[in-house]
């Protein structure tokens, strides 16, 4: 039986932990689609045409913050079928004040916790 793989996209501004993202999401125990981004308007060219399982997004990035990634791509997809996962260092309340979010979001710390992100995008695994 052929296992679908779950379909990842990463974006982070810092090259360091995308190389991060990669080495542990490659090494997950079920098999992952990973696309990786340093830059959320190339992250948004992608997402036009790919709709993920997972959306794993930084909150804090010098030229599309997360906050203003997730604003536009709430106007161009339905964000309700991808699982979206915020990591950063700002406190997770005022994360979740931000209008811009999509219905359901996971917060997560920063240093990036990859046990829950597995628990999470494991989840997701027909």
């Amino acid at each position: 039986m052929h296992q679908k793989p779950v379909q990842i996209v990463v974006v982070d501004d810092d090259e360091f932990l995308i190389d991060l993202y990669e080495i542990a999401i490659r090494n997950w125990p079920f098999k992952t689609e990973l696309a990786c981004f340093t830059n959320g308007n190339e992250a948004i060219k992608h997402l036009a045409e790919n709709s993920p399982d997972m959306l794993i997004v930084d909150w804090e990035m010098p030229a599309l913050s997360g906050a203003h990634l997730l604003a536009a791509l709430n106007e161009m997809l339905d964000m309700e079928k991808i699982t979206t996962v915020v990591v950063s260092a700002v406190e997770a309340s005022v994360i979740l004040a931000h209008p811009a979010l999509p219905h359901a979001v996971a917060v997560l710390p920063k240093p990036i916790p990859f046990n829950r992100l597995q628990h999470i995008a494991q989840h997701l695994s027909p």
